[in-house]
């Protein structure tokens, strides 16, 4: 019989704080992964809390983000919704940019010259053999035209493939030769470039620090309490 009245008494507490409390759904734009404090208090990870009614101070965080600091009012009612956007950090956008900087001037420094040398070292073969099957084509049709008295359009035709050909083959290995030389010249500047770097200040803080023995075993023990 006392177990029945125990019972029933934490029945009627339950439904007593369950009509004085709300289920808040939060809607937070800007990112998908953000905590949420109420009243100095750590809510757990989730978009859907039960909250009792009355006004509460809140605070909202993501990474990259500006905290949100603001009021809301649980009504009384069965559910709600709260909705927020949240701001981005202006210098998370100042690293994105000073980021795309610093990857241009390490590919301007690096990764062009090695393709340009590794674009002119497999150019250079292909332009060596083409350029000599021209040149072969332009002696023989310069034999024509000067013994033949073959067509002189031909001829010149095909002496223009060859320098065409010739000046691509050049290219190549001035390519080959340039990018070797600008990347070692380069690289002392790559180095000493500075890579931006983004530190967002994190919102727990460190409350408590105790350093102490286990009371059955002996050993030591460390105790925090981390505060959002």
């Amino acid at each position: 019989m006392l177990l029945l009245c125990l019972l029933t008494t934490l029945l009627f507490s339950a439904a007593g704080l369950a009509q004085d409390s709300t289920k808040v759904r939060f809607y937070v734009k800007g990112s998908s992964d953000f905590w949420i404090k109420l009243d100095g208090e750590l809510l757990p990870l989730s978009n859907i809390q039960m909250i009792s009614r009355g006004t509460h101070d809140i605070e909202i965080w993501s990474p990259m983000h500006l905290k949100y600091i603001g009021e809301i009012t649980v009504l009384a009612a069965d559910s709600m919704s709260f909705y927020q956007e949240l701001k981005k950090d202006q210098e998370y956008i100042a690293y994105l940019f000073e980021m795309d900087k610093y990857k241009r001037k390490v590919f301007l420094g690096r990764t062009a010259p090695l393709f340009a040398a590794f674009a002119g070292a497999v150019a250079a073969p292909i332009f060596f053999f083409a350029r000599k099957n021209w040149h072969e084509k332009t002696v023989i049709e310069d034999f024509k035209f000067e013994y033949f008295s073959s067509n002189a359009s031909g001829a010149d035709n095909i002496r223009a493939r060859y320098q065409t050909t010739n000046a691509l083959f050049f290219t190549s290995l001035g390519m080959v030769a340039g990018g070797l030389t600008s990347y070692a010249l380069l690289q002392r500047w790559v180095k000493n470039l500075k890579k931006p770097v983004y530190r967002q200040l994190n919102p727990f803080t460190v409350e408590t620090f105790e350093i102490g023995f286990h009371p059955v075993t002996g050993t030591p023990q460390v105790g925090l309490t981390l505060n959002f």
